[in-house]
């Protein structure tokens, strides 16, 4: 195969279910608007998937993407990245990880896979040079992810996508694997569970890739590495103890999750950091390839077993935040949830809640904090879906929706907290509560500039809405080349501008001037490799606008499905509740902060006063603003105009409409006039009272909008009249469930632009529930349909408008408008 500067610009699109693939090219306005990587698979994942699809249904799409600078031998480039829809969230995912797989694929000439359908059985998929290949994979159901990868016989530089036993069972937290890398958050694992895909090959090829400015590119490769060896964290934390070296730092800055983020530091910590297994195990280096940081250890345990040393995430879902600190049990869960195909993260978190809960009673479980007793059978009932584990594979949202404890389920928009308490980091908290996949810490890390470097001050709403806005788009755009997200504050801060200003007045700066501080930062390392690579231009000015390109269009996608600024929110905990560490200055942390000292971690002054609860609310408004979104968090169309984006639709973009994406503000009025209609009608119309006749008192209707969306209920009294209950019902509360598949049903249905029935007929509504009270409620709604539409109207949505006298009519219209649903009589 011959020669590609910078990229094939190949894309290999499978559809599982005809067994059928096609290869595309990148277009050149794709390549300069979304880059590469995330930016590509995002553009093409848009295009193909409608709002309100099943995650685990055949309509479902993932598309993996490598990128300009992958299998260039750039510094720390063993990337790729992919998007999907999560069946834990409901929304659009994303994921990067540092497997083989990347290479491979470039390397066998394809720059991205795109996956559609479903497979009948269980199958293999293997790409090469010669094209696609579709194998049986009954042999490898049921295998662990080592031992498939095993039985794969990979070649030293084949690549491999598989799941484990948790993504064959579909827990919603399910990962996937690539050597012993994963695309760990949202449920990646499960999808490709639900395609029966149990493995993804690419055999290494020989295409190779070359710059197209070699001079430039070994230029700007010898700057990056001179920055990532300089720096202390890239050239020394990192490389000899890895990120685990994080929980001394966070530790002492108060943002640790102690016993399901009870607490911020504790002064057994030390005991499980990465400089302690170092000690304990020995650190040898295994990451990826290449890689210059070296972030990734192996040590000797106990047993004599050499396994991966634990990462601070999983360092501080698994141990801190279940009250243990045995750094030995972390390595052996991280070990088993791996082989399994589990989410560190996400399975600390459901671990924490049920140990909560069980000791407030709610769920009955051996689970307690601080003991190890029970954790390895509950991985292991969770990845099976066995007993209580099949609750716990739902996440946390759903557990405590169905146990209760709603205030310590610790996870945004569905997605389980990542290991930095934003009571300690407010900028990382407004992070947590816009990034949209949910809670991430990868969306935008503003931990270090506030905790390790004492630029930002921790503890204010100033400045942050300003370095989230600016570090979204940043690491969209590094996402998207792709290279390692650990290499930004290396590039950032030692470039010269940075690494010669005093640092009172670059703190100074930031904190006071943030919109002059991201203009000076030196984004030149990253452009340089994509320009020199590929031989296109990019300022970057150009970098930061396609990054604000792909936030803003995954932004989109997540209002489809209902997102707004009610789901731009922390855990009710982190909002409402102060922690024991913040009451005083801890003999323990002073002297932490003053061994951190020698890398430039400034010590914070005592304070008397405890610190003041998280002002999410003032940080919204700000970012919201700066990113041009409607203060209810809806991207505006002078944005969507200004970035070139367009409406993604089923087969391709529309154009940007007349007016801003629509608002989920607007369904919730519509729902509470719909209700107190109903509520009202209920009271003084006959056709009403015969239908509610036979429902029981108590019984309650819920209409969502779907995943996420607005809702509105209604529930009969004593009287058989049904009283409006405005958004407060759960659906596991309701006896009837009315789910629109997206905003755009509900607002067609609710404008008198689709009927019921054609609702229905289209797949555009679902039912949970009472199926012969459904039918009731569809009689109910075209009956207040004709009520509150003048005929020509309501022949429309009305398949037989109910016939009435006309004084009838208008004396229950005029009651309807002037009193039922101003007044709600």
């Amino acid at each position: 195969m011959a020669d590609w500067v910078g990229s094939c610009d190949r894309v290999l699109e499978v559809d599982l279910s005809r067994r059928t693939t096609r290869v595309f090219p990148v277009s050149t306005e794709d390549r300069r608007r979304y880059l590469g990587g995330k930016g590509l698979a995002l553009r093409f994942f848009a295009e193909r998937i409608d709002p309100g699809l099943d995650p685990l249904g055949p309509d479902n799409v993932m598309a993996v993407f490598a990128g300009v600078v992958v299998a260039s031998g750039a510094p720390c480039s063993a990337r790729f990245s992919a998007v999907t829809k999560s069946p834990l969230t409901g929304l659009t995912a994303s994921s990067s990880c540092g497997g083989p797989f990347g290479i491979a694929l470039k390397t066998a000439g394809y720059e991205g896979i795109i996956l559609t359908g479903r497979c009948a059985e269980p199958t293999l998929l293997e790409i090469d040079e010669t094209g696609v290949r579709f194998l049986d994979a009954a042999y490898l159901w049921g295998r662990d992810t080592q031992e498939t990868q095993e039985a794969l016989k990979l070649g030293t530089k084949d690549g491999a996508l598989v799941i484990g036993p948790a993504g064959e069972n579909l827990v919603l937290f399910a990962n996937i694997a690539s050597g012993h890398r994963f695309l760990g958050r949202g449920g990646f694992g499960a999808v490709l569970g639900s395609k029966k895909l149990k493995a993804i090959v690419a055999r290494s090829g020989t295409a190779r890739y070359v710059p197209a400015d070699p001079q430039g590119f070994e230029k700007t490769c010898r700057r990056a590495t001179a920055y990532i060896h300089r720096n202390p964290f890239t050239g020394n934390l990192y490389r000899n103890a890895g990120t685990a070296s994080h929980v001394d730092l966070c530790n002492a800055g108060g943002i640790l999750p102690i016993r399901n983020f009870q607490d911020g530091c504790d002064p057994h910590a030390p005991q499980i950091s990465g400089w302690t297994m170092r000690e304990r195990f020995g650190a040898k280096p295994s990451t990826c390839r290449p890689c210059t940081i070296l972030c990734g250890h192996k040590g000797t345990f106990s047993d004599q077993k050499i396994r991966q040393l634990p990462e601070y995430e999983t360092v501080g879902l698994l141990g801190t935040n279940l009250g243990l600190f045995d750094a030995e049990l972390v390595a052996v869960w991280n070990e088993q949830c791996g082989r399994l195909g589990l989410d560190t993260i996400s399975c600390g978190g459901v671990l924490a809640y049920v140990m909560e809960a069980s000791e407030k009673g709610l769920i009955p479980s051996p689970l307690r904090f601080g003991s190890p007793q029970g954790v390895s059978e509950a991985i292991e009932a969770i990845a099976f879906r066995q007993g209580l584990g099949d609750d716990m594979a739902q996440g946390v949202r759903r557990l405590s929706e169905k146990y209760g404890g709603t205030s310590f389920a610790m996870h945004v928009k569905g997605l389980e907290l990542p290991a930095y308490d934003p009571r300690g980091s407010w900028g990382q908290g407004l992070a947590y509560a816009v990034a949209n996949r949910g809670g991430c810490h990868l969306s935008a890390t503003l931990f270090p500039l506030e905790v390790f470097l004492g630029f930002l001050k921790p503890r204010t709403p100033k400045a942050k809405a300003h370095f989230v806005r600016f570090f979204e788009s940043l690491y969209a755009g590094i996402n998207s080349l792709p290279t390692c997200l650990f290499t930004t504050y290396a590039y950032l801060l030692e470039a010269p501008i940075a690494r010669w200003t005093p640092k009172p007045i670059l703190a100074w700066t930031m904190q006071n001037l943030p919109a002059v501080a991201v203009r000076l930062m030196d984004l030149r390392v990253f452009t340089r490799l994509f320009e020199t690579m590929y031989g296109v231009s990019l300022s970057p000015a150009e970098f930061l606008r396609a990054g604000d390109r792909i936030v803003v269009l995954e932004r989109l996608l997540n209002v489809m499905e209902g997102v707004s600024r009610k789901e731009d929110t922390l855990p009710e905990r982190i909002l409402t509740e102060a922690r024991p560490c913040d009451a005083a200055d801890s003999g323990s942390k002073r002297t932490l902060w003053r061994r951190l000292a020698r890398l430039g971690c400034p010590e914070p002054a005592p304070s008397a006063a405890p610190p003041p609860l998280l002002a999410l609310d003032p940080m919204l408004d700000a970012y919201y603003a700066l990113r041009g979104y409607t203060r209810n968090g809806i991207p505006m169309k002078k944005t969507l105009r200004r970035l070139k984006v367009s409406m993604p639709t089923h087969g391709g973009f529309a154009a940007v409409p007349d007016r801003a994406v629509l608002n989920p503000l607007v369904i919730r009025v519509f729902f509470m006039l719909l209700g107190r209609a109903l509520q009202s009608a209920s009271r003084m119309d006959d056709v009403f009272r015969r239908e509610l006749a036979s429902w029981p008192e108590g019984f309650t209707v819920l209409f969502k909008v779907l995943p996420f969306g607005p809702r509105m209920a209604l529930r009969v009294d004593g009287r058989k009249r049904l009283r409006y209950l405005g958004d407060t019902l759960s659906e596991r509360e309701a006896d009837l469930t009315i789910g629109f598949k997206n905003m755009e049903t509900a607002a067609r249905m609710l404008t008198a632009r689709l009927s019921t029935v054609d609702g229905f007929a289209q797949n555009r509504l679902s039912v949970v529930g009472d199926l012969a009270a459904a039918m009731q409620l569809t009689r109910l709604l075209d009956r207040i349909q004709s009520l509150l539409y003048p005929e020509w109207i309501a022949k429309r949505v009305v398949k037989r408008v109910s016939p009435m006298p006309m004084a009838e009519k208008l004396w229950k219209r005029a009651w309807l408008y002037l009193l039922g649903i101003p007044l709600g009589v």
